[in-house]
């Protein structure tokens, strides 16, 4: 598919988190975006990410946290939403926007995927707009080789697109709820001045 082709498709799942045909009967949970991850090779484990988490100002959080780790020279990835005027905003690199042929190969090749997929019997249903967005986040930053990425948890927090088990590369805390945006940015600093972690950071066992 060409670029303009995909945003129609994407656009024709519907809501953010529902496609048309879920519509009734959706689960919030993460096997859609599991089944879709493990299929693409695991890309989130490819690189340390922070996921952001919260009622109010996670998108905020996440663009705070790429800036300072960019300037301080880490090739960042940064995926948030909804977007404001374009879909490439969501999936930033570098603190660039996806470029169009970027977007088309890559949802190109989800989108492959998700058929095989559906064939096969592996997805209960077509994988939402967000997850299919969130696929192609894991996937561009992946390729990118980006040293670390924010994600914006989307809606239902632990249960979003983008909380696919591990749900970051960090510790886990003694506690089974979502990491909050503080404790997030904490890890990720105490990341950042750690030379030895980000040297380990290419490990998909990281830290």
């Amino acid at each position: 598919m060409n670029y303009d082709s995909s945003v129609r498709y994407l656009l024709s799942l519907g809501r953010e988190l529902a496609a048309p045909t879920q519509a009734t009967t959706a689960k919030f949970d993460l096997e859609n975006i599991t089944v879709l991850n493990e299929r693409l090779g695991r890309p989130d484990r490819a690189y340390p990410s922070a996921h952001i988490a919260g009622t109010n100002g996670k998108g905020s959080t996440a663009a705070f946290l790429e800036s300072i780790l960019r300037h301080v020279g880490f090739r960042t990835g940064l995926y948030t939403s909804p977007h404001l005027e374009r879909i490439n905003e969501r999936i930033r690199i570098a603190g660039e926007e996806i470029s169009d042929a970027a977007f088309a190969e890559i949802f190109t090749r989800i989108h492959h995927l998700i058929e095989e997929l559906l064939a096969a019997g592996k997805l209960r249903a077509h994988p939402t707009y967000f997850e299919c967005l969130t696929a192609m986040a894991f996937e561009a930053f992946a390729r990118a080789r980006v040293d670390f990425a924010a994600f914006e948890v989307g809606l239902k927090s632990a249960w979003a697109g983008v909380s696919t088990p591990p749900m970051s590369s960090f510790p886990p805390l003694p506690s089974s709820r979502p990491l909050t945006s503080t404790t997030k940015i904490s890890s990720a600093i105490r990341f950042a001045k750690s030379p030895a972690k980000r040297r380990a950071s290419s490990s998909p066992e990281f830290p």
